[in-house]
This record gives structure tokens, C-alpha cells and sequence, in this order.
């Protein structure tokens, strides 16, 4: 498994090794982030050996047709693996169940268990990401993009919800995964305080923006915070798809689609090949 040092300089690596994934900043994608096919299909060989990169935008909806087409971009490919996002769900009685249960990656794990191909998760782990981003951006920095991303987003910006929720999301998430666990964060009040060191400002429902950790976005230091996540994540998947593509004739994996579209450049290259 990779050192948080050799995460640390993944954008390195990654440059070393031919084409260079595609800034965030620079993705093509319609203004407000949507993909502009989803899933996005990108399609790549060597020899014999062939790599289908599918991206897309998270649902749990059954009846999204963007769910329809990953499955059938699935079952025409065949896999012999299937790499996968953060960690395959267990025990999917149905395709219902599955998306119900876990959006695209439930579908994806879904269908592929009854291709009979393998399951590899290409991802990078909270209690690996959490102290990663504590050692690079201080624990700080990374409590709020952590809390803002993982937490707000999800209230839309509720703060009393968020004050609710916020101490056993500190303890049981993020002190759990091996972010830091220092004092003055336990409590929300603390969060506020680190919120405004980092941004220069209070977080307040008038300061609220639910763009504050798209990495697609240039607003400060949590779009900063959340480019590196994003790389770091990416430098993970690379990694796994060069381990596999050397192993195995046909690997297919699902992610979501801004990482498929950042790493697309090193796929047509042939640089995703091990």
C-alpha cells in the first residue's frame, strides 16, 4: 500500500510516467459540472488487452437511464474485473436493491458479480485520505474541507442541522478514519472558529456556497483542499488500473465521472496499461 509520502507527491509520479491527467480547472464539462455524456465511455487497448473506463454522475435512481446505459456498457464489454469506487457492497439481491443501496458502484458490483468478473476497489480510503490531507494541508484546513464536503453539502448548508450532527460526525467519521483529534474541534463551535481561519471569513446561511469544495471551482483554499483529494484519489486509481491491465485481458472499471475525465488522456495513451 502507498506511504502518505508517496501520495503526497502523486502529481509527480504521475507526470513521470507520460501524459499527465487533466487539471480539474480544465475539465470538459458543462459549466455547472455536468458531465456532457453520462456515463462517459472511454475505451482503450494494448495487444490483447483491453480497459473500458466508464464515468458517472452518482443517483440512486432505477429508472435514470444513465443507470441503463452503464449496465449495458458493462455487459457488452464482459470483464474479467471490474474496478470499482470506495468499497463493493455485500449481499445485492436485485438490481433495485443494488442501486438502492449504492447508486452506480451498487449496479456496477451488481452486474459484475453475475458476469462472474472480480472486484478490486481503486480508490483511496477515509482512514488513509483523512490523515493524508491532515499531514499536507494541517488538521485545520482539513477538518473544515472535510466537514464542509462531507457534511454540509449533504444539509445543504443547514447549519442547525449541522451543529446537530456535528460531534459524533467528529468522533465516529473523522477522528475514526485517523484524522487528528484535536480539543478545540470537538465541538461545532470550534469547527466555525477553524472555518473562518481557513476561508478569512464566517460561515454564516448568507456566506454559505454549496461550491466551496468542488474542486472544478476557484474560490480558496477548500477548492485547493479538494484538488488535492481529487489527485490523490486519482494517483490510487492509476495505480490499481496499471496493477490490473497487467494482469488481466479485459478491465473494466466505474467511477465517477470527473476522475474518468482527468485520467482519460493517460487511458488513450496507453499509459493506464501495466
Amino acid at each position: 500500500m502507498p506511504s502518505r509520502r508517496a501520495l503526497l507527491i502523486g502529481s509527480l509520479s504521475l507526470a513521470a510516467c507520460g501524459p499527465r491527467p487533466l487539471s480539474y480547472l480544465r475539465l470538459p464539462v458543462e459549466p455547472d459540472g455536468a458531465l456532457r455524456q453520462n456515463p462517459v465511455i472511454i475505451d482503450a487497448s494494448r495487444d490483447d488487452r483491453q480497459l473500458r473506463l466508464i464515468g458517472t454522475i452518482h443517483t440512486r435512481d432505477p429508472s435514470a437511464p444513465s443507470l441503463a446505459r452503464l449496465e449495458q456498457a458493462l455487459r457488452s464489454f464482459e470483464p474479467d474485473v471490474l474496478v470499482h469506487e470506495n468499497v463493493a457492497p455485500g449481499n445485492l439481491t436485485s438490481r433495485e436493491d443494488a442501486i438502492t443501496r449504492a447508486g452506480d458502484l451498487g449496479l456496477s458490483v451488481w452486474v459484475a458479480r453475475q458476469l462472474g468478473a472480480g472486484l478490486v476497489s481503486g480508490d483511496l480510503l477515509e482512514g488513509e485520505e483523512f490523515p493524508l490531507l491532515a499531514e499536507t494541508l494541517g488538521v485545520d484546513a482539513a477538518l473544515v474541507f472535510l466537514v464542509v464536503q462531507r457534511l454540509l453539502v449533504g444539509l445543504n448548508g443547514n447549519l442547525q442541522e449541522a451543529e446537530s450532527a456535528y460531534a459524533e460526525f467528529h468522533r465516529e467519521y473523522l477522528v475514526a478514519n485517523g484524522l487528528p483529534d484535536e480539543p478545540g474541534h470537538r465541538t461545532f463551535a470550534g469547527f466555525l472558529s477553524a472555518f473562518e481561519g481557513v476561508q478569512g471569513y464566517a460561515l454564516t446561511l448568507e456566506t454559505w456556497d454549496p461550491e466551496l469544495t468542488s474542486p472544478l471551482k476557484e474560490l480558496g483554499a477548500l477548492n485547493r483542499a479538494s484538488r488535492l483529494s481529487h489527485r490523490a484519489r486519482d494517483e490510487r486509481l492509476v495505480t490499481v488500473l496499471r496493477t490490473e491491465t497487467a494482469r488481466h485481458k479485459r478491465v473494466a472499471c466505474v467511477f465517477g465521472g470527473w476522475h474518468v475525465l482527468a485520467i482519460q488522456p493517460m487511458a488513450l495513451s496507453g499509459a493506464l496499461f501495466g
